[in-house]
């Protein structure tokens, strides 16, 4: 399966804290967030091919193809349709996966048009297994935004249109998997500081 990687965020909110950008940072001594996140999915996929959608050159990473979208004006322009020509699995460039929880989305089939994992506040990775019908949603999504009609689409978004939902707020019901460990994100440097604390 082809794995995107979103890293092509501005992270306004990290601001640059301790002079690199979050989706680098390390959580193991040499071993920064996306390196780890390349390294489970291989580990779990051997013949995953992976992409990192970022703007950066720095993201580069071993076992992993750099991806700079053309078009980054607006959050929903993370999933780069343009990838979406076969099954895919995005996951986001600032979460810190634990094994397990790589292990459930690499392992997890559905015969559904989509499958999403989270929890009940965030959700960590989308499996786009029919392109055709997920990139007129994406296309749909992205005109009602750029008319107006809905402020922008993040995860919870995507997920409430595909069920036909209200698309505010964090309701969950079908075509959604759980995780409930370790893996979390990290959108701010107190979220990664608190993360390496209770690590001790």
């Amino acid at each position: 399966m082809r794995y995107v990687i979103m890293a092509n965020g501005e992270a306004r909110r990290w601001g640059n804290y301790l002079g690199k950008p979050k989706h680098l940072v390390e959580i193991t001594e040499g071993e920064s967030l996306l390196a780890r996140t390349v390294r489970l999915v291989h580990a779990q996929d051997p013949h995953a091919e992976v992409i990192i959608s970022a703007h950066d050159e720095r993201y580069a990473v071993e076992g992993a193809q750099l991806y700079t979208p053309p078009v980054r004006d607006l959050e929903i322009d993370r999933f780069v349709p343009e990838l979406l020509d076969r099954p895919c699995c995005y996951l986001y460039g600032d979460a810190y996966y634990t094994e397990e929880s790589i292990r459930t989305i690499c392992r997890t089939s559905t015969s559904h048009d989509m499958l999403f994992f989270g929890n009940a506040g965030r959700i960590f990775a989308v499996k786009m297994l029919n392109p055709g019908y997920v990139r007129q949603l994406l296309d749909e999504l992205r005109r009602n935004i750029v008319a107006g009609k809905i402020d922008d689409c993040k995860g919870w978004q995507l997920y409430h249109r595909y069920l036909g939902m209200e698309l505010a707020g964090k309701a969950i019901a079908d075509d959604f998997v759980f995780i409930e460990d370790a893996t979390t994100d990290f959108n701010t440097p107190d979220e990664y500081l608190s993360f390496i604390r209770n690590r001790k």
